[in-house]
């Protein structure tokens, strides 16, 4: 890429892959997902005219940052080359084994400094590729390979106007001013909203009942209705084996 000065910032588009639920493969599975993840972004690259230093790219072990001296209008039609060549390699498998990848798209300021790139809209872009509603909307999705993710200030800006390659019309909002999301196959994202995790100080027991005493400053809050099934040890006071 070209040399810059490492104190002032660059604008770049960014494009984040990665792979679902990696955690549940096997050791032996994921050299080759990774594989044919870097095949298949090696021809979006060619296919943008992104090679020959244009863009530069950090492994992140289940997937990859780009990070493109080029605008976003370059680099949106590599999500549609991803999801192409997505097709073809998963034709070759097992359904049940599928390679299926979250793929996301930002753009703003960047800094680069000896040990890389860092900066607020560079960390957003990693933030929509792993918002839970996109991991809830790709797994509600079974018929679908990928989810393409746009943050909100790409939406607006390309795709809502039909630029970049990408089918405005099958875009839903995946998160109110956050991102908007593509799911190929889908004629509209099947969007899911996860259901509220439990509170950080909370604790739930298998029935569901959550010892959750957050803002209550004297004593302990029993939910009425619940009084049956409490267990005496659980409480000051109770009794203890």
């Amino acid at each position: 890429m070209r040399g810059i000065n490492m104190n002032e910032p660059v604008t770049r588009t960014f494009l984040v892959v990665d792979i679902e639920k990696s955690s549940d493969r096997e050791n032996e599975e994921l050299p080759v997902l990774r594989r044919a993840l870097y095949s298949m972004l090696h021809k979006a690259r060619e296919n943008a005219g992104l090679l020959d230093g244009k863009c530069v790219t950090e492994d992140r072990g289940d997937g990859v940052l780009l990070i493109a001296d080029a605008g976003v209008l370059e680099v949106t039609p590599m999500a549609q080359t991803l999801v192409d060549e997505l097709a073809r390699y998963n034709a070759t498998i097992e359904s049940e084994t599928w390679l299926r990848l979250r793929i996301a798209v930002h753009c703003g300021f960047v800094h680069r400094d000896a040990r890389g790139w860092s900066s607020e809209e560079l960390t957003r872009t990693f933030r929509v590729c792993d918002l839970p509603e996109a991991k809830a909307t790709l797994g509600a999705a079974q018929r679908a390979q990928a989810i393409v993710i746009v943050s909100d200030h790409v939406y607006s800006t390309v795709v809502k106007h039909g630029y970049g390659k990408l089918p405005r019309e099958k875009f839903g909002e995946l998160k109110n001013g956050v991102a908007w999301a593509w799911v190929p196959g889908y004629q509209n994202p099947p969007v899911v909203t996860p259901e509220p995790s439990a509170c950080k100080t909370g604790k739930s027991d298998d029935s569901g009942f959550r010892n959750d005493f957050s803002g209550n400053n004297i004593g302990n809050v029993i939910q009425a209705g619940r009084i049956g099934k409490i267990d005496a040890r659980n409480y000051p006071g109770g009794a203890h084996e």
